[in-house]
């Protein structure tokens, strides 16, 4: 399988943006960290609260990502409710195996079918396990889940965690409240679809539970005030752009493949933090800009599928939702023909890439737990390929990928 980086010499087209690009008031919130702290996270919770019809933005808790709001959930529930493990998808980020870590928890991974759902019958199978949670990432974006496995889902003894990271501020995956143990999991990340300098949130559906969670409320978690670890993030993701940068500090081009990536990394172990003001006030900026900034995008976009289709087939876009669904733009490719095609976007200045590295294939999980073969995982990550089309691109970059696209023919003849 080709895992290999094919870094542009120049990036002209990003696969995530800098966070400081936005606006001018993005650096007014900077020096504006003394405003009504509890002002900001009530309006901040109000506004997840509408997407997820909660009644009682109580039940939202705010963090300073969606890691540390995964791990203080599993941390709960191995307290209060004793689990031990949790059934994940092998096709997933790190970030959630070393939360499960962290909480303490070990984790069992399940293959996924082509539409990133798990299969209904492995599902069916787990009705009567307890001691355990369920986790269901909206992998690329949002998806409504099928109603035959939701009503399976809603049979289960386990705690269901539905990982809306890469869907909001989109339609989520679950809304309202409900009797079952159900939880929500969001990021206001530089790589998800809103697109912030980072925070998460954790949405708890049984208004039962709620009382479980006051330890991480407003004022018993933690704020980091300082802006200075943001702008040294930003003067770092700005530099990125240039390889000689890059080739110096060492950044993801250091390594020549995904796998030995990989192989050099480590467990993180997390700690729940609280959101900061910044974090939170930034999000709150951009969820106002959130709907704007996508609709303006909605003419381009069909254009640039179409060439998608009419240069490498119906079936590369196997994976596209509707484009205000999802985040970036996974397209299908052959294992075979995808390094070909990173390096013609490459030399164009378009940046790509692909993920995730299944879980059951990284040594370092392996050593630590038992991890079974997950053989539709393994097939989808050799296909999958990342366009750089987020909320923030604007519409000319995405008119320049299309004749791109349409112009890879030409160039796939003359090599």
């Amino acid at each position: 399988m080709n895992t290999d980086f094919t870094p542009p010499n120049n990036i002209k087209y990003v696969l995530y943006p800098s966070e400081y690009r936005y606006d001018s008031l993005c650096y007014s919130g900077m020096s504006n960290l003394k405003g009504n702290s509890n002002e900001v996270f009530s309006g901040l919770r109000d506004r997840i609260a509408t997407v997820f019809d909660i009644k009682n933005p109580s039940q939202i808790y705010l963090f300073d990502s969606a890691s540390s709001a995964i791990t203080a959930l599993l941390t709960i529930l191995k307290n209060e409710h004793n689990i031990e493990c949790v059934y994940m998808p092998s096709y997933s980020c790190t970030e959630l195996a070393d939360s499960v870590i962290s909480a303490g928890l070990t984790f069992n991974v399940y293959d996924i079918t082509d539409d990133f759902r798990p299969e209904l019958e492995f599902v069916r199978s787990l009705i009567g396990v307890q001691r355990a949670a369920f986790l269901i990432p909206a992998l690329f974006g949002s998806r409504s889940i099928p109603s035959e496995l939701m009503d399976v889902l809603h049979q289960l003894k386990m705690p269901v965690i539905f990982d809306e990271a890469q869907s909001f501020p989109m339609a989520p995956q679950y809304r309202g409240t409900t009797p079952r143990a159900f939880f929500s999991v969001i990021s206001f990340g530089k790589s998800k679809p809103l697109s912030s300098i980072g925070g998460g949130a954790l949405i708890v559906h049984q208004p039962e539970m709620n009382t479980m969670f006051t330890t991480y409320s407003e004022d018993a978690l933690q704020h980091q005030e300082s802006c200075f670890p943001y702008l040294r993030a930003v003067t770092r993701r700005q530099l990125s752009k240039y390889s000689w940068w890059r080739k110096v500090n060492g950044l993801q081009y250091r390594y020549a493949d995904l796998a030995a990536l990989h192989r050099a990394q480590q467990i993180r172990q997390r700690e729940p933090r609280g959101i900061t003001l910044l974090q939170a006030q930034m999000a709150l900026r951009r969820l106002q800009f959130f709907l704007k900034q996508m609709e303006r995008q909605k003419v381009h976009v069909p254009g640039l599928l179409d060439a998608l289709e009419s240069t490498f087939g119906k079936q590369t876009l196997r994976f596209v939702l509707a484009r205000d669904q999802q985040c970036l733009l996974p397209i299908r490719i052959p294992n075979h023909k995808r390094k070909k095609i990173g390096v013609y976007l490459a030399q164009k200045g378009v940046q790509t890439t692909f993920y995730y590295y299944p879980l059951h294939n990284i040594e370092r999980y392996k050593e630590r737990f038992h991890l079974h073969d997950c053989f539709n995982a393994d097939r989808i990550f050799s296909e999958i390929l990342l366009l750089p089309i987020h909320t923030d691109t604007p519409p000319r970059h995405i008119k320049k990928m299309e004749r791109f696209i349409r112009q890879y023919d030409e160039y796939s003849t003359d090599t």
